[in-house]
């Protein structure tokens, strides 16, 4: 799949802008299970920021210092 983004997933062919999104997505996301869990509820999240976020929007729990 080509898009007007420069980096191509070669596994799942997700368009990425930045060559650094591509890495991450390969390394966290493509043919990956969802890692890290939320202590409060079944979500669950490839990227521990996204799980962060979940946490604050979703459990108003304030984020950490």
């Amino acid at each position: 799949m080509t898009c007007a983004a420069r980096f191509d997933c070669d596994r799942c062919g997700k368009c990425y802008r930045y060559k650094q999104g591509l890495a991450s997505h390969k390394r966290y996301e493509c043919g990956k299970e969802p890692q890290f869990m939320c202590p409060h509820c079944d979500y669950r999240a490839k990227q521990k920021q996204n799980l962060k976020t979940h946490i604050i929007i979703k459990h108003c729990i304030p984020k950490e210092s």
